[in-house]
């Protein structure tokens, strides 16, 4: 049973929380070591940087946190459908590493132990039968340079109080962005890009914390094969590097 919520938000209702930024003023300096945003009577994590219950016309699909299952609850939030569960998510492990029937699949956590917990080569192969490719994005590149808009969404991975690792995704669905974590009670809405940039800029400042780009595949692979490709390693949360240009060829 997954369980989820789909918020219908009208405007202008709700309460805002303080975001640490008056109303027309400038964004706190990223060097400020304090959260993001906090209510006036308890500091919040920073995932909750923008965190607002104002509406939008419209609904939301928001999954709500069960067990270890944030990848899932990540994928189907940030595709805005209901296109992965267990079973498809356990069967994309198996196709990247197949004959493993003695041998705990090293994709994910064995059944018995509650399943889930699911590494980003699951999720690289199950954008790719939607149609879409994840890309790290290096901490040396300007946020505030790229198209964000224009993207699936921004995922997100880091590390918990609890030392276990935790997907979300921060998606635009116009005409705001919102954080879509399946440990929020509901979506928060993010004010402006700014505040965007701010959240991302506070996030790549933790080493262990990995950002990446979902986006469309190049049109030359806008047809992805039905099964994903078998992987033969790969280390939980790892993110493949690109393979080197082919060598040019020496003249005769």
């Amino acid at each position: 049973i997954i369980f989820s919520r789909i918020f219908i938000l009208p405007a202008g209702i709700g309460v805002r929380c303080e975001s640490g930024r008056p109303e027309g003023g400038s964004l706190p300096p990223t060097s400020d070591s304090r959260s993001p945003l906090s209510f006036s009577f308890s500091p919040l994590p920073s995932r909750h940087f923008g965190r607002t219950r104002e509406m939008t016309f419209g609904a939301i699909l928001h999954e709500k946190q069960k067990g270890n299952f944030c990848a899932q609850h990540m994928l189907n939030s940030l595709l805005q459908e209901k296109a992965h569960n267990e079973k498809s998510l356990d069967k994309i492990c198996r196709k990247l590493s197949p004959f493993r029937l003695f041998h705990a699949n090293p994709h994910k956590t064995p059944s018995l132990l509650g399943g889930g917990n699911y590494d980003a080569n699951v999720i690289e192969a199950a954008l790719r039968q939607k149609g879409y490719e994840m890309k790290w994005l290096p901490r040396s590149e300007d946020i505030r340079t790229l198209p964000l808009e224009s993207y699936l969404g921004v995922i997100v991975n880091e590390v918990l109080s609890d030392k276990k690792r935790h997907w979300y995704c921060l998606k635009y669905i116009a005409p705001y962005f919102y954080n879509l974590d399946s440990l929020l009670d509901a979506p928060s809405r993010f004010p402006s890009r700014e505040d965007v940039n701010y959240f991302l800029d506070q996030l790549r400042g933790d080493a262990t914390t990995q950002i990446l780009l979902a986006r469309p595949l190049p049109r030359a692979d806008a047809s992805p094969p039905t099964e994903p490709q078998p992987c033969p390693s790969s280390h939980a949360h790892a993110i493949s590097a690109p393979a080197p240009p082919p060598a040019a060829p020496t003249p005769a």
